[in-house]
């Protein structure tokens, strides 16, 4: 992605190596259990999911994912530690909440320190 305004983090969530199940099921055979799609759609959704993870981190408020990559968070949610103790201190650096709305849409709240 041309013209980031924050190239390390994105180099940081871009290569990200989600943590797998403990059965040994990677996270992209979970996330295609869960939303039912084929792997070409699973690959482009957690690709579609790290780069709204990114603009999560540098847009000035909330925003509001699509129902696809809504449903990779949800899985990656569903991983606990990988999500609450690995992704978020280690790549973003403060933790990312995936709030409900009255309106069922999902939304993101940033608990950062700092700028």
């Amino acid at each position: 992605m041309a013209h980031l305004s924050k190239p390390e983090l994105w180099a940081k969530i871009e290569s990200y190596e989600f943590s797998d199940l403990q059965d040994g099921t990677s996270f992209a055979d979970y996330v295609e259990s869960n939303i039912k799609a084929s792997s070409e759609t699973v690959a482009l959704a957690i690709t579609e999911y790290r780069r709204f993870i990114y603009l999560c981190m540098v847009a000035p408020g909330e925003v509001v994912p699509p129902k696809m990559v809504d449903e990779v968070w949800n899985s990656h949610l569903a991983l606990t530690h990988d999500y609450s103790e690995q992704f978020c201190p280690d790549v973003l650096g403060c933790r990312l909440d995936h709030v409900p709305t009255s309106d069922g849409f999902q939304k993101n709240r940033r608990l950062c320190e700092g700028p």
